[in-house]
């Protein structure tokens, strides 16, 4: 192989195993192993591990912009594109963070890509880093802080994180396993690993992420029980569910607004944990900017007047609060625009699996902060990349097949 000749114009990778991978793909894969791999205790204390893995996911993004641009240089909707990445740029100039324009790129660069394929990439690239997670844990080299409900760090910096990497590698596995519930049980294999990975989320002592993978089956099975009966088409039931992000931000703002003046708010901000409070004292601390900002969320001494505890430090545990604060209106309301158009297009083809995850992590966004990147809010990356429903024949998966370009993505099939 000549040193030129490593990728042809699509992207793919030349050789033996051109077939099964493509430059994206291996991007995905490594950006998402990075992205957990921060997320480690003894990288994320170590400045020169941090520092490395910080460079490689620079590097990473720089070589994503190149497929970006070789895909869409000529395609119809490159000033659409153009526009997107000049809203990313904007907000990485105020905030001082590549998340957004990273996003672009990765939603738009999964454009004739195989979904089932690059979330794949995905969830082994987060495996890899769980897993590298626990070793490290067992070799002394996790964090020692004790955590509410004796919940495992497991190599990461606090439970959550861990709980989170952990349920979206699980929620990828049977999104790129199968279309539906039916399809997802025969995949012996996949199943004994997401059930090991159910019982490494019960030691973090996380509900959230145990929660969410109930929803999303749930949901995905009365998609397809009313499916099945006919009862789908309905406009107003379309639309409430796959406006779930928006409507989530809605009340994000809107219980964090009316928190001293409604005793049943008050009441849901004890059962989430204070979350609630949390988004009130940030979005009544903090400017909210077009573009965003460069803004710490973590203030020390501050006097919750619930608890009543002196000296709290205070977080965001919220995608809607974070992202707007962080990255302004626009990118926010784009990352919205995005999130129904995932849901929308899952909803259309029949993909109860996705539709599932779609509705279930922007439920999940409110009690997360990072879900804004595509790699964790997975079903973004469905927008443009070729997606296998179940239940469809040949020719009406191929007419599924096409994405917002209306250009048959010839590359939709089984991993």
């Amino acid at each position: 192989m000549n040193p030129g000749d490593d990728f042809d114009a699509a992207g793919f990778v030349k050789g033996p195993w051109s077939s099964r991978i493509t430059l994206y793909e291996l991007i995905v894969f490594l950006l998402a192993f990075c992205l957990a791999l921060k997320a480690l205790y003894f990288v994320g204390v170590n400045p020169t591990l941090l520092a490395f893995v910080s460079c490689v996911t620079t590097g990473l993004d720089a070589v994503l912009a190149i497929v970006v641009i070789r895909k869409l240089a000529r395609s119809k909707g490159a000033i659409f594109v153009g526009s997107a990445v000049a809203l990313g740029l904007l907000s990485a100039l105020f905030s001082r963070s590549m998340i957004v324009i990273k996003g672009v790129l990765l939603v738009f660069g999964a454009k004739n890509e195989s979904l089932r394929r690059v979330l794949n990439a995905c969830w082994l690239g987060f495996a890899l880093a769980l897993g590298i997670g626990v070793l490290s844990s067992a070799a002394g080299l996790g964090s020692t802080e004790e955590f509410r409900r004796d919940g495992l760090g497991l190599g990461f910096f606090h439970p959550n994180q861990a709980a989170l990497f952990a349920t979206l590698t699980i929620l990828m596995i049977a999104v790129s396993s199968a279309g539906s519930v039916r399809e997802l049980q025969g995949n012996v294999p996949r199943l004994l690993f997401s059930l090991l990975l159910m019982v490494y989320i019960w030691l973090t002592g996380s509900r959230s992420g145990l929660a969410i993978i109930v929803l999303v089956l749930t949901l995905a099975l009365l998609y397809e029980r009313l499916r099945a009966r006919g009862k789908l088409g309905g406009d107003l039931a379309r639309t409430m569910l796959c406006f779930a992000a928006p409507v989530t931000f809605l009340f994000t703002v809107g219980t964090a607004a009316l928190l001293f003046d409604s005793s049943l708010i008050q009441s849901l901000d004890r059962v989430v944990t204070n979350r609630i409070w949390l988004n009130w004292f940030a979005l009544g601390n903090f400017a909210i900017t077009p573009f965003g900002q460069v803004v710490d969320l973590h203030i020390e001494g501050v006097h919750n007047v619930f608890t009543g505890n002196w000296n709290v430090t205070t977080t965001v545990d919220n995608t809607y609060v974070a992202g707007l604060l962080s990255y302004g209106v626009f990118a926010t309301a784009f990352w919205l625009f995005a999130a129904v158009g995932s849901a929308r297009r899952a909803w259309d083809e029949g993909n109860s699996l996705l539709f599932g995850a779609s509705i279930a992590l922007a439920f999940y966004a409110f009690t997360e902060s990072q879900l804004m990147d595509p790699l964790l809010f997975f079903p973004l990356l469905g927008i443009y990349a070729a997606t296998t429903c179940s239940g469809q024949s040949r020719s009406t998966a191929s007419r599924a097949c096409q994405g917002p370009s209306s250009e048959f993505l010839d590359r939709c099939g089984n991993s």
